[in-house]
């Protein structure tokens, strides 16, 4: 093993020959904390998991030492070729040591000296997301097929899939359209929907959610897609048994043939 990290698609011992100085460990995110305080009064009070009932963390910042084995390439040549790919940039990080989840964020590559003079070496610092995500999504019951005929469909999500105290990103395969659908997508009893600027509709079937559709139409041509965004969180398990994944299909078009197989996955997220 040679402790390698993939930047993209590159990695860095197969691809740039560079070994780190020591086994690469991504650093913990900091929480973040507000506290006030109260004049006249013992301590603070803590607010820091008064909304989310859960911590919510700052991003993962650090860096990364490697060495450029000598005999290779010329270590400026090399030096260039990696701040052209890395420096500013953002992607997906995945260390061979913890194969089984990526990082996601910003990129930066400096030069750096080493003491003996042996080695030439590179720093390559992250600023990354708090939370690594699994690279393998989660299949929640297999796939459904959606007709014309229907004007909503809800994905229910089992609380057992899902971990109250880290937010999970859905991912909605949405396959295999006909007629051209024009299709919107929304959460229900979700503190984030998978839009920016997500519109909140009546709850026209007084079923006590609030439900959260996305506009304009993300879908409006036959085809395969991936929608993923934001996380969905939970305050309590018992929230996170009511989340439900709503297609609204009041707008595909009518015709017989008018379908869609959707797909529903989530990938799981850790510290």
């Amino acid at each position: 093993m040679y402790h390698s990290v993939t930047f993209g698609n590159k990695n860095s011992y197969s691809d740039w020959h560079l070994v780190p100085d020591s086994r690469p460990v991504i650093v913990m995110p900091e929480q973040k904390k507000e506290v006030v305080d109260v004049p006249g009064g013992n301590s603070v009070i803590d607010m820091s998991m008064s909304l989310t009932k859960f911590p919510i963390f700052n991003r993962r910042s650090g860096s990364l030492r490697f060495h450029v084995l000598n005999g290779y390439r010329n270590w400026k040549d090399l030096y260039e070729e990696i701040a052209m790919y890395l420096h500013g940039q953002k992607m997906n990080m995945l260390l061979e040591d913890d194969p089984n989840f990526y990082y996601t964020g910003y990129f930066s590559v400096n030069w750096t000296s080493n003491n003996d003079g042996t080695w030439s070496d590179i720093e390559i610092g992250y600023d990354l997301e708090p939370y690594k995500y699994a690279r393998i999504a989660s299949s929640i019951g297999g796939s459904r097929e959606v007709l014309a005929s229907s004007s909503e469909y809800n994905i229910s999500i089992p609380s057992s899939e899902l971990d109250p105290s880290l937010p999970t990103p859905l991912i909605l395969e949405v396959t295999n359209c006909h007629n051209s659908p024009k299709i919107a997508v929304g959460f229900t009893n979700s503190f984030l929907g998978i839009s920016e600027n997500p519109v909140r509709n009546v709850d026209t079937n007084n079923d006590g959610h609030n439900d959260t559709y996305i506009t304009p139409y993300l879908i409006t041509s036959n085809g395969t897609y991936t929608i993923q965004k934001y996380p969905i969180c939970g305050k309590t398990t018992s929230d996170m048994a009511n989340i439900r994944v709503r297609i609204n299909l009041s707008s595909m078009s009518t015709s017989s043939s008018a379908y869609a197989t959707v797909t529903p996955k989530f990938r799981r997220a850790k510290l």
